[in-house]
This record gives C-alpha cells, structure tokens and sequence, in this order.
C-alpha cells in the first residue's frame, strides 16, 4: 500500500541505495537522492528516528546540500549519541568547504574513535582532520595507528600520502599514493592525491592525466577542479586553467571560502593576463560584500590589483585589510606595490617589515611566504647574504582551509 509507513521506508533506502550506485553518471544518481530524500521527510516526521536522519543526511550530502545534512547528522548524534558513525559523518561534513568546522570535526571525530576504537577508518578522519588544521606530528599519529589497524586500507594510505607531501618528502609520499590503488576500482582521491605529487615532483603531464580521470570520475567537485587548474598553470596553458578556476566557483558560487580560496589560488602565481584577472577581482568583491570585515578577502584582493597591475588599488586594499588584522603577511605585496609606484623608501620600509614579521613568526622557511619574498627580492633588486631554500609551495592549502595548532602555522591562518 503506497501509504504505508513502512512501503515509504523501504522505498526511501531503495531510492538512496540506488542513488549511491549511480554516483557517476551526474543528473540520475541526483534524481534518486531527491526523491529518498521527499520520502524519507515523511518517514522522519512519522518516526523521529536516529537512522533515518542519518539516511537522509547522506542524501542531503551527496547532494552538496550541506547545512541540511549537518543538522540531520546533529539530530542523529542527539537521538543516537553511543553510534561511532554517526559521529564520524559528522566530523566529514565539518570538513567541507560549505561547512568548515574544524573544532567540531575533530571533536566528532575523537567521540567515534572513543566508541570504537579498532576501526581504522575513524582514525584515518581523525588524520584528515589534523592534516587540514596542519598539526602535521598529531596528523602522521592518526594515520600510522590507523595503517597498524588496515595496513591495506585505501584512504590512510592516501592519507600518509597527503602528509608526507605537505613534509616535503614527495618520493615517500608517492610510493603511499600508489598503495591507495589497492582494490576493485580507485577512488577519485587517489588520483587527486598522486596527481598532486606528480605535481611537486614537476612531472606536470602525469599529474594532469590523474587529475582528468578525478574529474572524470567527480565532475562536481571544486578542490579537483582546482588541483587541475594548478597543473594547468604550471603548463602555462592559462586559458585552461581560468575555465577550471569558474568550474570550482560554479560548484558553490556564493560560499565566502569557495570564493576566497579559489581566487587566491590564481592571484599567488604571476603570468596571467590583465583581463583574466578580473574574475578573482569579481570573486573577491563580491566575498568582501558578502562580508566587509574579512581581512583576508581585502589582502586577496590587494594581490589581485596588484597581479593585475593596479597599484594603487592593490595598497588600498592592502591598507584596509592591514586596519582590519595587522598580523598578516600582507607586507611583501604592499612593498612591490609601492616599488611599483616608485615610492621605493616605503617599499624597503614595508620589506624591512615583511622580513621581520617571518623571524618573528618562526616562519622563514615557510614556503608560500618565501616564494613572495625572493618575487619581491628579484623585483627590488635586493641581495641578501643568506641563499633561500628553493620555495616549494603547499599546493592546495587555501587562505580559509586550514587551521593550524602551533603558533608558526596560526601565524598563516586565514591568509
């Protein structure tokens, strides 16, 4: 009887069964979760039941609908507080772009490993989850006890992967990145996570073929299509890399993060022309009006003016993010800004600044930051007694992404 209960139930897990068997093929996978998620509306209304919020909740993440599946994950854990799982998909979704919350992933994610401490996947979170925070030591903990639990397991090799990438040992962290194609068919994340070593290790045409197959397999999904345009960058095939950069932006176009984050990830590297600078430029503002007192969507801002070649709206937006937080690392782009504009007193002023600002920080290997400084070096014409170390840049740690627990790596939060 279609109006039974129990019918709409079963008919719920099917449709979101049958959506999850069809993740790949885009409009009929969606079609499924939409219609389990118009079931199961009248099966929680019915039943306040733990599971059937989190059944929901998965329709509502694999439907990018974050807030939703986050309040029925909360209202899951709240009926349900003993289930491992349950926590652990919160701490996933507290790691989102659209739901980034990296406290409360962390929490969730040490609550599901307290219930159960013997499966290597909650450990595996909990070494995601440290990894973004970039508590790089607590990260490689996580996810060697999770590798002690599964050695085989996909997602922690994956993991130590990501790890070993951000130390800068990119052979060892290749050699975990093959490990994660162990089984049936690899996931989307071992091709974006070798993709990315590829990347460092400067084999730009092997990273790009694993960064095509992701998007194959995730035609939705911002980070890969921002890991793609990186490649595209270091290809100098610029165009390709913008029409990715607007893909990420179209994933959620007005998520503050999504839009910061993607901006930034073009004006850190020089070589684009003046007029594709305009989207970052757009991407910004419309952040900034979203929220005027982010001072890292005014820094970001003042990057893009500069990579555009304004100068002076590049120092005011600078100025203004400087009114907002004046511990950021704005300096070395206010320095070229104003050597630009001839003012070259207050540009080595600014330098002076910048320079002191990363010994006092602890931050003088750092190698965003050193990047910026040997382009404004080079720039100014400045010779320094001591050789820097060949700046490699932590590829894909956005302005917003990461939250880190040492006071080197807070210094960078929110750049």
């Amino acid at each position: 009887v279609p109006g039974n209960l129990t019918y709409q139930q079963e008919l719920a897990h099917s449709h979101r069964s049958l959506g999850m068997l069809l993740r790949r093929r885009g409009p009929e996978a969606r079609q499924a979760f939409r219609t389990a998620i118009d079931l199961y509306d009248t099966v929680v209304a019915a039943t306040d039941n733990a599971e059937h919020y989190a059944a929901r909740g998965t329709c509502n993440r694999e439907l990018q609908r974050y807030d939703d599946a986050v309040g029925d994950y909360r209202k899951a854990v709240e009926l349900q507080p003993d289930n491992a799982s349950f926590h652990d998909s919160l701490s996933r979704l507290y790691t989102s772009v659209r739901s980034l919350d990296l406290d409360s992933a962390v929490m969730h994610a040490q609550k599901a490993i307290q219930l159960e401490s013997t499966n290597p996947w909650y450990w595996s979170q909990l070494a995601y989850v440290y990894q973004r925070r970039l508590n790089l030591q607590a990260a490689r903990e996580a996810c060697t006890k999770a590798l002690s639990l599964d050695a085989n397991l996909s997602k922690a090799n994956l993991q130590m992967a990501g790890i070993l990438r951000l130390e800068g040992d990119y052979e060892q962290a290749l050699a975990f990145a093959q490990k994660g194609f162990q089984g049936y068919e690899p996931a989307p994340a071992a091709y974006q996570t070798r993709g990315m070593i590829y990347s460092q290790l400067g084999r730009f045409h092997e990273a790009l073929a694993d960064f095509n197959k992701a998007v194959e397999l995730v035609p939705r999904n911002s980070w890969i299509y921002r890991g793609r345009a990186r490649i595209y960058v270091k290809l100098g095939r610029f165009d390709e890399a913008l029409a990715d950069y607007a893909k990420a932006i179209e994933q959620a176009p007005e998520n503050l993060i999504q839009l910061n984050n993607t901006a930034y990830d073009m004006v850190r590297d020089p070589g684009w022309e003046p007029q594709m600078l305009e989207h970052p430029i757009a991407w910004l503002r419309r952040a900034i009006e979203l929220d005027p007192e982010c001072d890292a969507f005014w820094k970001n801002l003042g990057l893009a003016y500069y990579r555009a070649g304004n100068w002076q709206e590049a120092i005011a937006a600078l100025e203004k993010s400087l009114t907002l937080n004046p511990d950021r690392f704005n300096y070395f782009f206010l320095a070229m800004a104003h050597w630009q504009r001839g003012n070259q007193n207050e540009a080595k002023q600014w330098y002076d600044h910048s320079v002191e600002w990363m010994e006092n920080n602890g931050l003088n290997d750092e190698p965003e930051l050193l990047r910026f400084r040997v382009e404004a070096e080079e720039l100014m014409r400045i010779e320094t007694q001591k050789k820097h170390k060949s700046p490699v840049s932590h590829q894909g740690s956005g302005a917003l992404e990461s939250e880190a627990t040492s006071k080197p790596a807070a210094a960078l939060k929110a750049r």
